[in-house]
């Protein structure tokens, strides 16, 4: 019997020498080449185990390299796979692009031989176009050259009717076309402007002061600051020119009110009894002057009427009054009492200041209340109604040809304005006081100052 190929008949040491043996073999055939086949062993078995401690280690740096090398095996594998998938990416782009290119390539030829089929159609457009306008262009050129000679033979025509017309009226008629209305009426303005001026600091309110109910009697100074005295003051005087020549319609106040007006009136009913007989016209009393709001015989007589009465106030020589005759002599007692109403206006003003009012603004308000004699007699001359136009306090009014602000004119055009004082009252001219009695026309606009 044995164990391990030994028998149980051999001793100890001769098994321990033969396994010391057979480990020197062992131990000489694995060990490297450079050791010395002859060397002895003192003790076989430590050094097989310190040969298999070295196998060991060897086996656990072999072991800890391969894994660095699969690891880096790993990382190298994984780089070559993104880079595959980004080769494949890249390839996928590249195709997608090379696809987009050549169809960018196709649209644009295609767009080129568009765009090439469409020049020749717009240069064909274009070529028949021009021959069209210019075929059009000679056909106008043609018509409007004709039509310029048939309208330059009307006006000439037109020119000597007006000419003739001209010659035969040109004394018979004392109207002032509209054109001239303006001019006089801005005139007028000027010279109120002049006066009440801010530069004019005769005529300011001291802050101390007050003007009284007489001279400011809606209180305006109070709402709007003494600042804008000069408005006040302004409207304060056309109202005065209002009272005084213009308080009856159809010219009948410009020799000033009341008498006047009625003995005018007087002398159209009695000039009517000649066509009418005596029960054919409406008696004096009430309206007096409904009957130049439609009838034409009468503007006609009203008319002519003033025509004589502006002879009768002017001389020869078309400047100055003749004051010898009764008519003169009225007219000229209404337009000293404009001038002294006036007057009176501006020294109540400058004595608040301690002034007075200077030589050159007296000169001034003289040429305003002739002027408003002149405007308001044109009142009577023209067949057509003149008038002026003045809203009440609290009216709503719109900004725009008829209405202006004081201040800032018509650039808010369109706005709703409510009026806290009138300022300059307009002039409108209404029919012609022949056919047309009704339409109405701005001549020069009426200047309010709002709430």
């Amino acid at each position: 019997m044995s164990i391990f190929g030994r028998s149980f008949g051999e001793s100890a040491s001769d098994v321990r020498k033969s396994y010391a043996s057979r480990i020197g073999d062992f131990l000489s055939h694995v060990e490297r080449p450079s050791g010395s086949i002859f060397r002895r062993r003192a003790n076989t078995l430590d050094d097989l185990f310190t040969w298999g401690w070295g196998v060991l280690g060897e086996k656990q740096k072999l072991e800890h390299q391969l894994a660095l090398q699969a690891e880096a095996y790993q990382k190298a594998q994984e780089e070559i796979d993104r880079l595959k998938e980004a080769r494949d990416v890249a390839e996928s782009g590249f195709q997608h692009v090379s696809a987009e290119l050549q169809q960018v390539s196709i649209d644009f030829q295609n767009a080129l031989v568009e765009n090439t089929r469409m020049a020749e159609h717009h240069t064909h457009e274009i070529n028949e176009l021009i021959l069209e306008h210019s075929k059009s262009m000679h056909d106008t050129k043609t018509r409007l050259k004709t039509d310029h000679g048939r309208e330059v033979e009307r006006f000439n025509k037109e020119i000597d009717r007006l000419v003739g017309q001209l010659l035969v009226n040109q004394n018979d008629s004392q109207a002032w076309p509209d054109d001239k209305l303006k001019l006089k009426f801005r005139e007028l303005q000027r010279l109120i402007e002049s006066v009440t001026s801010p530069r004019n600091k005769q005529f300011l309110v001291p802050h101390n002061q007050q003007l009284g109910a007489r001279l400011d009697p809606a209180n305006f100074l109070s709402r709007v600051g003494r600042g804008k005295s000069h408005f006040l003051l302004k409207s304060t005087i056309w109202a005065i020119f209002q009272e005084q020549f213009f308080s009856a319609p159809f010219g009948f106040g410009a020799l000033g009110p009341g008498k006047a007006q009625r003995e005018l009136m007087d002398v159209y009913f009695t000039w009517r009894k000649i066509f009418d007989g005596p029960t054919g016209i409406a008696s004096p009393g009430g309206e007096s002057f409904a009957i130049f709001h439609q009838d034409k015989l009468a503007n006609n007589w009203r008319s002519a009427t003033f025509q004589c009465i502006i002879v009768a106030l002017t001389s020869t020589d078309g400047r100055n009054p003749a004051p010898d005759t009764p008519l003169a002599k009225l007219s000229a007692k209404n337009v000293n009492q404009t001038i002294s109403r006036i007057m009176g206006v501006l020294s109540e003003v400058s004595k608040l200041s301690n002034s007075m009012v200077g030589r050159e603004i007296e000169d001034e308000i003289h040429q305003m209340a002739n002027l408003s004699l002149e405007i308001a007699l044109q009142f009577g001359v023209h067949s057509a109604q003149l008038r002026l136009s003045a809203p009440s306090r609290g009216e709503q009014i719109m900004i725009g040809e008829e209405f202006h602000d004081c201040e800032d004119g018509d650039s808010s055009k369109g706005s709703a304005y409510v009026v806290d004082l009138v300022i300059v009252p307009g002039l409108q001219k209404v029919g012609d006081g022949r056919s047309d009695m009704t339409s109405k026309r701005t001549i020069v606009p009426c200047e309010i100052y709002p709430e």
